[in-house]
């Protein structure tokens, strides 16, 4: 039977203001306790990330972690340091890997981007994870603000001997901080010159490297889904639109769903494409917000490019992590 990745945002309560932020809404919502025992009882679950906003602000958060760990639910923490800051050890150890939100290696320059003392709370955090022996992964989103920027935090990485996780920009709000051509592919060979890959599930960028220890093709949508603090379910965390509220969740509405079903359809262009199973038509929260008929922005074949020219290596050992087969990202060390 099918087993689902599951992005959960518990809420949408944070205590910063990040520039790049996909989940400000007007009003703020929490998911709680019935909601999530209600979800894992009608559908397999073979792993959860907890995102959006500051999990530790809801307060069902950690009886429901303490559920899906009972349960035997693979789950990891996305967090800007202040949950992890508010946690146990005990706690803290029982979660399968855990990501902090870091965006640039200089701290005034992370401060300018997300908020004033993000820097000191988010690296506070990761050397506690790193003592309590957890698998610690640093998160950042590249915009064309830092995509040639990434030198200081692999150097942070390194030191530290942990990962780095690199979401690309979505214009779910505005696209100023969107990347053109030139710079995603530029950003993309910087970040593969400076570590060395755990996971690519980038699909357009998967046609090159060919990454075929993670899911194949976009992901979302297809064995992965989105909780939103409202209750809605969405493909893809950064999906603008749901027709699925989560009391209705099954597998079969999952499958039959409009919104599951638009992300899941291959734009035409790529049906006779010799690299169709590795990208399947790339990002589709990318596709989203251009236009769902075509293929990614980025796709050298649609815009008549040559391939782009990258180097990279493997790394000899992959951790078990839940990013690596839940959304479009690449993971390095």
């Amino acid at each position: 039977m099918k087993s689902y990745s599951v992005g959960i945002g518990i809420t949408n309560k944070c205590n910063f203001n990040c520039s790049h932020c996909y989940s400000r809404e007007g009003k703020q919502y929490n998911l709680n306790y019935s909601q999530i025992f209600d979800l894992i009882d009608k559908i397999p679950i073979r792993s959860i990330n907890f995102g959006t906003g500051e999990s530790i602000l809801n307060p069902d958060f950690i009886p429901v972690f303490e559920l899906l760990f009972d349960r035997n639910i693979k789950c990891s923490l996305t967090s800007n340091g202040y949950s992890i800051m508010n946690l146990t050890d005990e706690i803290l150890k029982k979660f399968n890997d855990i990501d902090v939100s870091v965006d640039y290696g200089e701290s005034w320059e992370n401060d300018l981007f997300r908020s004033s003392g993000s820097f000191e709370v988010a690296m506070y955090a990761i050397r506690k994870l790193v003592d309590l022996g957890v698998e610690v992964s640093i998160a950042s989103c590249m915009t064309n603000m830092n995509f040639s920027e990434f030198g200081r935090l692999f150097e942070i990485v390194k030191t530290l001997g942990i990962n780095l996780r690199v979401n690309i920009y979505k214009p779910v709000y505005n696209k100023n901080l969107t990347l053109t051509y030139d710079q995603f592919w530029n950003g993309v060979k910087y970040l593969l010159s400076y570590g060395e890959l755990i996971a690519c599930s980038e699909p357009i960028v998967n046609t090159i490297i060919k990454d075929t220890r993670i899911s194949l093709g976009c992901n979302c949508g297809k064995d992965s889904f989105r909780i939103r603090p409202c209750g809605d379910i969405v493909p893809c965390v950064y999906w603008g639109e749901s027709n699925l509220p989560l009391q209705n969740i099954s597998a079969q509405a999952i499958e039959n769903d409009e919104q599951f079903q638009r992300i899941r359809k291959i734009p035409e262009f790529c049906h006779d494409c010799e690299d169709l199973a590795f990208c399947e038509g790339g990002c589709g929260a990318r596709r989203y917000y251009n236009d769902l008929l075509l293929p990614d922005p980025y796709c050298y074949r649609y815009l008549g490019r040559e391939e782009p020219k990258l180097k990279w290596s493997f790394a000899e050992k992959s951790a078990d992590l839940v990013h690596a087969n839940y959304l479009c990202t690449f993971i390095l060390k």
